[in-house]
């Protein structure tokens, strides 16, 4: 009941107007995910190397999120599912660290931004199934700076 009440809060002007902002760049996301897959610039799991077994890592976790937010005391229908943002974005950047050669950096940026306010906020509001947003947000960043200088092959 709490992750609805939250959803209606956020879907209701004034009750957190920065709900609106998530909204668009989410949809934004969305747009720029399918721009690149029609475009075939960006091709998933098929990089080698630390970055993929991150990736996979990060997904799986994603997908498990659900069965972790009840371990650790929640309890459905209260629960945080996979839909919500915080394991949408662990799965987004585990895609983005399992691509061959670049991250795209504008497919990056909005689970880079959401990956330092949701972890934040799971640090200070104690959700510990979130602590990892934190951490894959920081690891897609130091990726996205670090090929700047040294492009992954």
């Amino acid at each position: 009941m709490r992750t609805s009440h939250a959803i209606r809060r956020a879907a209701v002007p004034g009750c957190y107007p920065a709900a609106w902002l998530f909204a668009a760049l989410f949809l934004a996301q969305a747009v720029l995910f399918f721009w690149t897959a029609t475009q075939r610039r960006t091709e998933y799991f098929s990089s080698t190397g630390w970055t993929r077994v991150v990736g996979v890592g990060l997904i799986g976790y994603a997908l498990l999120y659900p069965f972790l937010t009840i371990a650790f005391g929640h309890r459905y229908p209260a629960a945080p599912t996979f839909g919500v943002p915080c394991p949408t974005d662990i799965m987004t950047v585990g895609a983005l660290l399992t691509s061959r050669g670049r991250v795209p950096a504008e497919l990056a940026v909005v689970p880079v931004i959401w990956g330092m306010i949701g972890g934040s906020a799971a640090v200070l509001l104690a959700v510990p199934t979130d602590y990892v947003l934190l951490g894959a947000g920081v690891v897609l960043a130091t990726l996205l700076i670090g090929q700047r200088f040294h492009p992954r092959p």
